[in-house]
């Protein structure tokens, strides 16, 4: 049977109908994504434009004030115990403080561009605090800074992505309401990495952080920003937030004191988490100052009826003086290298003049190896890469990717499985933590995440075992296994995270304290084969990006068991104390 040409004719008439429709709802997709593109660079190059234009009006007030380097070194120099007392007995005024450690703060950021923005209420609540009777609170007057991602009411929480700028959070978190009940202010917002699953500290909103002992170097992350403005004397004390070292890393990097406590023993409520739901290994905020004293304070404040008030999933557990001042002689354990990457020799010696400084006290001092780090850390990373970042990639859809991010996100979101594999392969031959890391598969299937949190369960009972039969109070431990790196290069040398993420799995508290500098002496075991062999990739890499580290802080880790951080304090404390 012949087909009648005018049907031919009807049929490719009604193709090209639809041919067109199809060509305008693709022109009309094309069109949508290069407008939403076009309106997220206006988005981003409009929030960089009110932050740069808040911290020009706020250096203008100041020069109007007549607040000059000079007046604002006499606060700024005080130690916080005096700056408390001062406050306290009325002979400093909230409102002259929080003007020095802004014109300091702003002096800082020209540095290492580690504010996000100054907290433009700072001055009222400054100036409620001077004009109130009755009795004033443990933080009256102390300026605080805070990490971006806890909310802050009228301000933006974006963890470096330009997805969050549509909406302005409407209360404060948590922590920032206790801390402005015990009279503190709040009064800049301090820098973080995109995405904050880095130790680097940069995004494409706020730029990049450097550190205040070298602008080449990063300030670490992502609590990066506080470390950088605490470590420049810009602020006395902060509020950061750790799930795998992001306290104590920059607190390491930048020279200053930092603290993780067990998870929930301050509250995170009103933190900015993008995987929430996640719940194996979960994150901690703490305090971070440039002393311990400052971090003591701030735990003493923070852990308060109002803390459990606000949130009760939080154990009424009240700051223990007593643990804390106690001279009773400890057993702790000491160690050096964690079998994963050998630290450089800067902070191998900073662990022996810890553990000198402590036996001088009375303290014993016994020689510790972390059972199985490998295994615990390869649960750690299968635990906070389980869906291999689909949740930040989603975020990030039609954004800029910041080059902190960028390998990681390349690494899991665009390398075909089959590539990855490969060279996950390849990295095995070089370091089989590294390997297994890139060549790690998404947890798909309840039962393996149940099976995962089981392995985990089994390592921390493991763990504890070892610590009791050692009949242990405590542990010190390297900061890390470098100190401040090169700016974007920690994706290069991550496995060195097996020192502070551990601690995380486990959920032990731990913190970060300084004791030394890199000598030149530092520098030339370094380069001494007998002393530092760099057999793995890894190690000759981190021999390459610290060369000419000579004067950059040098910390050492405390840790004790879960709700101990006391305990770490009181170390800290001695520590800090006998080493300088």
């Amino acid at each position: 049977m012949h087909m009648p040409v005018h049907a031919f004719r009807d049929g490719a008439s009604v193709m090209k109908k639809h041919w067109k429709l199809v060509g305008l709802g693709v022109g009309v997709l094309l069109a949508a994504e290069i407008y939403k593109k076009y309106n997220r660079k206006r988005r981003i190059q409009q929030r960089k434009d009110e932050v740069k234009k808040s911290c020009a009006r706020l250096r203008q007030q100041l020069q109007n004030d007549g607040i000059n380097e000079a007046k604002s070194k006499v606060i700024t120099d005080l130690s916080i115990t005096q700056l408390q007392s001062k406050l306290q007995n009325g002979e400093l005024k909230a409102i002259d403080v929080l003007r020095a450690y802004q014109y300091k703060a702003l002096e800082v950021n020209d540095k290492t561009n580690c504010i996000v923005e100054p907290i433009k209420e700072a001055e009222v609540w400054a100036r409620e605090l001077d004009n109130q009777t009755g009795p004033k609170g443990p933080l009256h007057g102390i300026p605080i800074s805070i990490k971006e991602c806890y909310s802050i009411k009228g301000y933006f929480v974006t963890a470096g992505m330009s997805y969050f700028l549509d909406k302005v959070v409407d209360d404060d978190a948590v922590l920032v309401k206790v801390v402005k009940a015990a009279g503190g202010v709040p009064f800049v917002r301090t820098n973080i990495p995109q995405t904050m699953m880095t130790f680097e500290c940069s995004n494409p909103l706020y730029g990049n952080t450097t550190n205040p002992h070298d602008s080449t170097r990063s300030p670490g992350g992502s609590s990066g920003g506080e470390g950088a403005l605490i470590g420049g004397g810009g602020s006395i004390l902060g509020i950061g937030g750790d799930i795998g070292g992001s306290i104590r890393i920059p607190s390491h990097m930048c020279g200053i004191v930092g603290l993780k406590p067990t998870v929930q023993r301050l509250s995170l409520n009103g933190s900015l988490a993008l995987n929430s739901g996640q719940t194996h290994v979960k994150p901690s905020g703490g305090p971070m100052a440039n002393s311990v004293d400052g971090v003591v304070l701030a735990m003493k404040v923070l852990l308060d009826d109002t803390l459990f008030t606000l949130d009760p999933f939080v154990p009424p557990l009240k700051f223990n003086t007593k643990v804390y001042e106690s001279k009773k002689p400890l057993r702790i354990g000491y160690y050096t290298d964690d079998g994963i990457i050998t630290p450089v020799p800067a902070c191998v010696r900073a662990v022996h003049e810890a553990k000198q400084a402590l036996e001088k006290l009375g303290h014993t001092m016994v020689p510790f190896s972390p059972p199985d780090v490998h295994a615990a850390v390869a649960r750690y990373t299968r635990t906070v890469l389980a869906e291999r970042g689909d949740i930040a990639a989603g975020l990030l859809a039609g954004d800029e990717i910041d080059p902190s991010y960028k390998l990681m996100y390349h690494t899991y979101q665009t390398l075909p499985n089959i590539l990855r594999m490969f060279f996950g392969l390849l990295m095995k031959t070089q370091d089989r933590l590294a390997g297994e890391v890139v060549s790690q598969r998404r947890i798909w299937f309840m039962l393996d995440w149940w099976d995962l949190h089981d392995e985990i369960t089994a390592y921390k009972s493991k763990f504890i075992q070892h610590w009791r039969d050692m009949n242990l109070d405590a542990v010190i431990s390297p900061g890390l296994a470098c100190p401040a790196l090169p700016s974007f290069k920690s994706i290069r040398v991550s496995t060195v995270l097996s020192y502070t993420a551990l601690w995380n799995l486990l959920n032990f508290p731990a913190g970060s304290v300084p004791v030394s500098k890199v000598t030149e002496n530092d520098q030339k075991q370094l380069n001494d084969t007998e002393v530092y062999p760099a057999k793995k990739y890894f190690e000759r890499k981190l021999k390459e990006f610290c060369q000419d580290g000579v004067g950059l802080p040098v910390n050492v880790q405390c840790i004790a068991l879960p709700y101990q951080e006391e305990v770490v304090l009181r170390l800290m404390k001695e520590i800090e104390t006998n080493t300088k």
